[in-house]
Formats: structure tokens, C-alpha cells, sequence
């Protein structure tokens, strides 16, 4: 098993990935998120405590984001390129902080996972409950109910009518 503690340096921050590449990925995940089995491996997994090392990474994506959002307040209408530009300011200027403040963030995430798990099986389970909105009406609502009034009857009769339902033969009555 891979333990976080062993990969400090974290190569997956260092690289950097071109926009085709990005792009790939943006398209693979559209089709993916579109397929009721991967959303449901979704689902299964967010039931679930993550480990350290998943905790980690999020809290560091968490900080970072911090930093981004300090420093460059209008990242998200940026350039793709002006991104990853300021993704390389970023890291040069605060990497030390963040790996100080992940170990932190990382630690008061742990102590909130199994909330956030319990909550989002009770959403879970709230949702998959049967839902019961056609209740019994009371003795007094029948009565209200039963009672129509005379323009109501009248009503109700031209619209069967209307429908064709109850047609009487006006032929056959005149001949008479």
C-alpha cells in the first residue's frame, strides 16, 4: 500500500499538462459523468471514509485554491494559459505555506469525514424512502368532498356532454 507521507514531493503538482491533454481529459470525463454506472461508483465511493492519503490531496487541493483565490481574485475568467502561468507563480511563491497549511487542513478534514459520511447516507436514505403524498382524507374532508354544489353538478354534465358520454339521440326524441 502506498502511505502519502512517502510521496512529499508530489509529482502530479509539478507537471504540467498541455491544453490538448486537458482537453482529452474534459472530453473522456463528459462521457463518463453521462453513464449511470460510473455515477453510481460515485455514489458508493462518497459513502465511504477516505484514507489518509486521499484526505491529503484534497486538502491540499483546498489550500491551494486558497492561495489562487488570494492572489489572483479573477482566476477563474483567466486564460488557460495565463493559469498555468499563475498556477507556477503560485507554487514558486507559497509552496513551503502549503505544504505546512495541508498537514493542518488535512488533519481537521479527518476528524470531519465520518460527519460528512453519516450525513450523506441519511440524504441517501431520505431520498430512496417511499414517499407517501396521497393521504387518507378525514370523515370531515369526505363530507366537503361528497357535497357539490348545483352549478358544480351542472357543470360536471356538460362536460360528460362535451365528451360524448351520456348523448342523448335529439332524432329520435323529436320524432316523437
Amino acid at each position: 500500500m502506498k502511505i502519502f507521507s512517502a510521496h512529499t514531493d508530489l509529482q502530479e503538482y509539478k507537471r504540467t499538462v498541455n491544453v490538448l491533454a486537458r482537453r482529452k481529459q474534459a472530453r473522456r470525463m463528459r462521457i463518463l459523468s453521462r453513464q449511470k454506472s460510473f455515477q453510481m461508483k460515485k455514489k458508493r465511493t462518497l459513502m465511504r471514509i477516505r484514507d489518509m492519503g486521499k484526505i491529503t490531496k484534497s486538502a491540499r487541493k483546498q489550500i491551494i485554491k486558497k492561495f489562487r483565490k488570494k492572489l489572483y481574485p479573477k482566476y477563474d475568467s483567466m486564460a488557460v494559459s495565463a493559469k498555468v502561468k499563475a498556477d507556477q507563480i503560485v507554487m514558486q511563491r507559497f509552496g513551503k505555506r502549503i505544504d505546512k497549511f495541508t498537514k493542518r487542513a488535512a488533519l481537521r478534514l479527518r476528524l470531519q469525514e465520518p460527519d460528512r459520511v453519516k450525513k450523506f447516507r441519511k440524504s441517501v436514505m431520505d431520498k430512496s424512502a417511499p414517499i407517501n403524498k396521497t393521504q387518507k382524507p378525514s370523515p370531515k374532508q369526505m363530507l366537503v368532498i361528497k357535497k357539490k354544489s348545483p352549478s358544480e353538478a351542472r357543470k360536471n354534465i356538460a362536460r360528460m356532454h362535451l365528451r360524448g358520454i351520456g348523448k342523448v339521440d335529439v332524432d329520435k326524441e323529436g320524432d316523437q
